[in-house]
């Protein structure tokens, strides 16, 4: 929760006051104001663009609206929530309508973004360029995007973004875990090129050298990016690896097992960790797939995705409560972080 509040600390004091009300002199009190003396503050959910799910949506919205009635901040602010769907390939024109005009234009403090596609390709692309146009304006935004491996991870204050989905890292988190669990020391990492292959890769790195894993020592093996796994898996033929950890999509992944059954590595002896864009939303296994094959998964269904706006609402009310808490701290002469 410490990271949730200063990231609304430092981005929605200047938004709440820019976007909101102007400048005064002296703030006033608003403890027991009425409703319509409460200050508005207004942020958009922006969603994939259905005309089905469109009333669930709204449902889910006003119920985690609701959840929020009790907190203090009430007394104050109202949220105001908005809906706005947006195409799963948006293009750069509409994407910058999107920002500057109904963003900007609307007095919004803030983006709740949430995507579940997983094709790791063009949609993957506009997610990117939808967050990089939000960051440039300063906009601040959080996200539930099932395919943001290909997404900045970096973790800076200064990027307002905050990712609620489990990044690469978490997945390669969760692969170290199970080899913890039955104490696998040695590995090797194969992905092909898509998104984020590099980011997953050097997650696995820094857990290894990482000096509070000494004591486990983990050791890769082997690393192999590949775009042509017909040729690129004849390396591991005399591999004294048993266990390999996959990061791919699934069509990827079907090539990559079929050409490792080939050369015998995907036997009773050896273990196969996958990740999740391997798995997919899908809930039959691939032919391709070895029998006893190990996966990282998390729900990307439609369900799952509008699920998460309620949790995506929830961190923006308990970071603006937090902000709330702090700005009446400050004015009542606690003194606080500012000097």
């Amino acid at each position: 929760m410490f990271c949730v509040k200063w990231f609304f600390l430092i981005n929605f004091t200047l938004g709440i006051k820019i976007g909101v009300r102007e400048p005064q002199t002296e703030r006033p009190t608003y403890r027991g104001s009425s409703k319509e003396e409460r200050i508005d503050v207004r942020f958009s959910v922006v969603m994939p663009h259905s005309i089905f799910q469109e009333k669930d949506y709204l449902k889910e919205i006003s119920r985690a609206k609701r959840q929020l009635a009790r907190m203090p901040f009430q007394e104050e602010f109202e949220l105001n929530p908005s809906l706005v769907m947006l195409d799963a390939m948006p293009g750069p024109t509409q994407v910058l309508e999107k920002i500057c005009d109904q963003f900007l234009g609307k007095n919004i403090v803030a983006l709740l973004y949430l995507t579940n596609s997983e094709n790791y390709g063009r949609e993957t692309v506009a997610s990117q360029y939808f967050l990089e146009l939000a960051k440039y304006v300063g906009l601040p935004v959080i996200s539930w995007n099932a395919d943001n491996a290909a997404l900045e991870q970096t973790t800076g204050l200064e990027k307002l973004q905050l990712q609620l989905a489990p990044t690469v890292k978490h997945q390669a988190q969760a692969m170290i875990s199970i080899l913890e669990r039955y104490s696998w020391q040695y590995f090797s990492i194969i992905t092909s090129k898509i998104g984020g292959y590099l980011s997953f890769t050097q997650a696995l790195r820094d857990i290894v050298t990482d000096p509070k894993n000494a004591e486990k020592k983990l050791q890769i093996l082997d690393i192999l990016h590949t775009d042509n796994p017909k040729e690129d898996l004849q390396k591991f033929e005399r591999t004294e690896s048993r266990i390999f950890l996959l990061y791919c999509t699934r069509k990827e992944a079907q090539q990559i097992l079929f050409q490792a059954k080939l050369i015998g590595i995907t036997g009773r002896n050896y273990v196969w960790i996958a990740t999740q864009p391997v798995l997919g939303e899908f809930k039959e296994a691939l032919p391709a797939l070895p029998s006893g094959m190990l996966g990282v998964h998390f729900e990307t269904s439609t369900d799952a995705l509008i699920r998460e706006i309620s949790t995506a609402i929830k961190v923006f009310g308990n970071g603006f409560n937090n902000l709330y808490h702090t700005l009446h701290f400050i004015e009542e002469g606690g003194g606080g972080i500012f000097p």
